[in-house]
């Protein structure tokens, strides 16, 4: 009898929002069939394109694989009840539109369609904000496992981080000078200028609020310090060691003090009776740690 419960359970959890899940994992399919498909064919490289002067050197695009990997875990993990309850019931339909808007951006890179790719840029990045929020609304860190930290937490911020740079780069391909051909005049200084300042307030402010989202544009940064190089535009080059060597501290600091407040919650918390045994205090000192990374 407990076995057929338990049975009947697994189905209904498997079962429900059925047509969202699976079309979840075919927004997914499509994500990364275009990426794959396209990069085999060598008529997308997500490294080439019109070069500006804030194009990274190429390994910062192995942020995608990174993520193809992730957003895998993400589709298994809907089918579990916490899963559910985050990814059908929270997130809904908008996965669905991050994944085929992501797939229109790569097939507007690949046409060469600038403009078009920043607006579209533009609504992915407004749905990975709106994912990320819901995520952290929905997702207690005291009641948050490492699996559902991994599984959920670290895809959506990785990749709100990175189309924060993607929407960046789209700007420049959009508006900016090929830098294969002209010289980075004052216009465009001042412009680069202000694009790494703002990326690197935005690793902070992921540091604070939505790590790892940081690492994908601590990474750009330091990518594009390697790639000036190239083009010999030395305000460009040392603008962006500057900034990246900022975004660096930056997280750098903001990751001791969360170690530190964890500390000192862990020494307070073990202050207190508990009643639990042991099996409290591991959960306990769970939490404190998904508080750290969160």
């Amino acid at each position: 009898m407990f076995w057929r419960r338990h049975a009947d359970s697994d189905s209904r959890r498997w079962t429900s929002g059925i047509v969202l899940k699976m079309a979840n994992a075919l927004a997914y399919a499509l994500f990364l069939g275009i990426h794959v498909g396209f990069i085999y064919d060598n008529i997308y490289n997500p490294s080439k394109g019109k070069v500006t002067y804030i194009t990274p050197a190429p390994w910062a695009f192995l942020v995608w694989p990174v993520l193809h990997l992730l957003f895998l875990g993400t589709i298994v993990y809907q089918f579990t009840n916490k899963g559910h309850q985050i990814i059908v019931d929270g997130i809904s339909w908008r996965f669905i539109v991050l994944m085929l808007s992501n797939a229109l951006f790569v097939y507007l890179w690949a046409s060469r369609e600038y403009l078009l790719a920043l607006l579209v840029t533009s609504l992915m990045l407004w749905m990975a904000s709106s994912i990320t929020e819901i995520v952290r609304e929905k997702q207690e860190p005291s009641k948050t496992s490492f699996r559902d930290w991994i599984l959920l937490h670290v895809p959506f911020s990785l990749y709100h981080g990175w189309v924060s740079v993607l929407n960046m780069l789209s700007w420049f391909a959009a508006f900016g000078v090929d830098a294969s051909i002209h010289h980075a005049g004052t216009g465009t200084k001042v412009c680069v200028f202000l694009a790494l300042f703002h990326l690197h307030l935005s690793a902070a402010g992921h540091a604070f609020h939505s790590p790892p989202g940081d690492i994908a544009i601590l990474t750009y940064l330091w990518a594009v310090f390697v790639q000036q190089k190239v083009w010999n535009s030395e305000f460009v080059h040392d603008v962006a060691l500057v900034f990246a060597v900022l975004a660096s501290i930056w997280v750098f600091a903001v990751t001791m003090v969360k170690i530190r407040k964890a500390r000192r919650a862990r020494r307070d918390e073990e202050r207190v009776p508990l009643l639990g045994g042991d099996y409290v205090v591991v959960k306990r000192r769970a939490g404190t740690f998904l508080r750290v990374v969160w």
